[in-house]
């Protein structure tokens, strides 16, 4: 191969590699907002499953404790979702993520 022909398949390689990266970045941008939304909407409606309804007044999503993950290593950190009746709080329900 020759440096010409070598330099046309970069340059081709190049184009698809900034291409192929523009649509997975406004793919991302366009849908980040509707994947955040669906992912609390799933979320309320699972705690909505252990928590009924109307034995809460405040926003579940909004009201939460961060708990630290435990001493032994298998243990996530944790979210708590408090449920509160007027200034009462009455219920945690767990969430975890794995660090």
């Amino acid at each position: 191969m020759n440096v010409r022909q070598i330099g046309i398949t970069a340059t081709i390689l190049l184009l698809f590699a900034v291409i192929g990266t523009a649509m997975v970045a406004a793919t991302y941008e366009g849908t980040r907002d509707r994947i955040a939304a669906n992912e609390r909407e799933t979320l309320l409606r699972k705690l909505n499953q252990l928590i009924p309804p109307g034995s809460y007044d405040n926003e579940l999503l909004d009201d939460s404790i961060e708990l630290p993950a435990g001493e032994l290593a298998d243990r996530p950190r944790s979210t708590r979702q408090r449920r509160v009746r007027g200034l009462d709080p009455r219920y945690a329900a767990p969430t975890s993520t794995r660090p």
